[in-house]
């Protein structure tokens, strides 16, 4: 197995959870806060609408 979607493609799971039982675990906390940038950069970079009845450009 290579990948995640080809896991679950496949049906096969429990092969690909078993190779990577012995992968070093997650941090949490940095996992956290790289989607809390995430989350604050999006609305900033979220494009204003025109306010009604203005012109098309």
């Amino acid at each position: 197995m290579t990948n995640l979607k080809e896991a679950r493609e496949k049906g096969k799971m429990e092969e690909f959870i078993k190779e990577r039982e012995e992968d070093a675990p997650g941090d949490k906390e940095r996992l956290e806060k790289t989607i809390d940038s995430f989350s604050r950069g999006k609305s900033k970079s979220t494009p204003k609408t025109s306010p009604p009845g203005s012109p098309e450009n």
